[in-house]
């Protein structure tokens, strides 16, 4: 079963990360952050569907930040793009070591980046913190 969401996590990764490349340069910063959201949401159901339940609670608290930027009108920032992207860089990562030994498990925490940025509405106010209060811990 590895395989089979190793396979569709890829893909969602790409459909995330070409989504947020295309917010990052303001294009329909409102359906990007939309089709990042969804891509966070298909790989919850992923995970949670064949027990990786630590990864879907991660990408779950993602989706529901990105769910509140879209409520609040897209806001994007440097701080909010650096943290997506270093999201994506560490499930691409977990991946890889997940082809290898199935019983890779994740070690990543996002809920202390996510609480820097702030919430949606902050962002739209003060467009975020600095980027270098922003980073993504693993256990």
């Amino acid at each position: 079963m590895a395989e089979f969401f190793i396979r569709d996590a890829h893909d969602q990764i790409k459909l995330i990360e070409q989504a947020v490349l295309r917010w990052e340069k303001g294009t329909k910063p409102t359906e990007q952050v939309q089709a990042a959201q969804r891509g966070f949401h298909t790989l919850k159901g992923a995970g949670n569907s064949i027990g990786f339940t630590a990864v879907a609670q991660s990408v779950h608290e993602v989706e529901a930040f990105l769910e509140g930027v879209a409520t609040a009108g897209a806001p994007g920032s440097r701080p909010l793009f650096t943290f997506l992207f270093g999201a994506v860089d560490q499930l691409r990562n977990y991946l890889g070591d997940l082809a290898k030994n199935p019983a890779t498990p994740w070690r990543n925490d996002w809920s202390s980046a996510l609480c820097l940025l702030g919430q949606p509405a902050e962002l739209a106010a003060a467009n975020g913190p600095d980027a270098s209060t922003v980073s993504l811990a693993a256990q």
